[in-house]
């Protein structure tokens, strides 16, 4: 046999393999474990089961809850900030959940370069504001006062409510 037709009877071969391992799977839902696991054979591998956490929302309630406002110009800063505090809750054994994020806000301002009046010369102000809210609950022996003294990005304003 010459290389080409070893290589048509392999991709007749697979393209076999193929139907009938479609076949099999007929009817069924397709599995998650990917099309490898499906045809092992031998002892098939493990899935290991993480459970799934619930969020601080179902377990707390709501009396316990502390929304902050974060403000910022771009959202890298929010980012940032966000990252400090649930690196803050781990440390205290608090919980946070979120961010949520709200819609951007934009202005655009026009403003006359001179006080005369010359209307063809103005400088564009344009101004975006990022706002996030995450929650906080503070663990539950106490420890609220800790969050005043977090840093977090100069741009971020908060907002305790």
């Amino acid at each position: 046999r010459s290389w080409g037709q070893g290589t048509a009877l392999l991709a007749a071969a697979c393209a076999a393999g193929a139907s009938l391992a479609g076949l099999a799977l007929r009817g069924r839902p397709p599995r998650a474990a990917g099309a490898v696991a499906l045809r092992v054979r031998g002892p098939k591998p493990v899935r290991m089961w993480a459970p799934e956490e619930i969020p601080a929302s179902e377990r707390r309630a709501v009396e316990d809850r502390i929304t902050i406002r974060l403000v910022a110009p771009d959202p890298f800063y929010l980012t940032e900030a966000v990252e400090v505090l649930e690196d803050f809750a781990r440390e205290s054994g608090g919980d946070i959940e979120g961010p949520r994020v709200m819609r951007r806000n934009r202005g655009h301002w026009y403003l006359n370069k001179s006080p005369n009046g010359h209307k063809k010369s103005k400088y564009h102000l344009m101004v975006e504001e990022h706002t996030w809210f995450v929650d906080y609950y503070p663990p539950a022996e106490g420890g609220l006062e800790a969050i005043m003294k977090i840093r977090i990005p100069h741009r971020v304003r908060i907002q305790i409510g």
